[in-house]
């Protein structure tokens, strides 16, 4: 299975599949988790990853991964992690869901590359309502 990760926030993500199923932050390795296997991370007291956001603890559904000796023992936990990121993609590309355009500009059958320039022109009148 290629992995591969790319820089985001501060840390690292780590994708395979082209999906996103673990995170590096502080040198601490999280991996994603969904009620298929928040279980597994939860009984050993595997903490989520957190961050402050405007003074308030915020967590994302990644969880720090076990201590191990033999990275062997990582596949497991693994896997779960990619089948947690599998499901996630699946229920983004559930039928009716396009990304990219509201809910209302999809049941218009609005295109979103012509609802942005939609929305630009609209930006333009307002400004120059405002601005006689």
């Amino acid at each position: 299975m290629p992995v591969n990760a790319r820089a985001m926030f501060g840390g690292y993500g780590v994708y395979s599949e082209g999906l996103i199923f673990g995170l590096i932050v502080a040198d601490v390795f999280y991996l994603k988790v969904d009620d298929g296997n928040r279980a597994q991370f939860v009984a050993p007291g595997l903490l989520p990853f957190t961050y402050d956001a405007k003074g308030k603890q915020m967590s994302m559904s990644y969880h720090r991964v076990p201590d191990v000796t033999d990275l062997g023992e990582l596949k497991p936990w693994i896997d779960g992690a990619l089948a947690a990121s599998r499901r996630a993609n699946a229920a983004k590309r559930r039928p009716g869901h396009q990304r990219g355009r509201s809910k209302t500009q999809a049941r218009q059958g609005l295109p979103w590359s012509r609802s942005l320039a939609a929305r630009k022109a609209h930006g333009r009148q307002a400004a120059a309502a405002a601005n006689p």
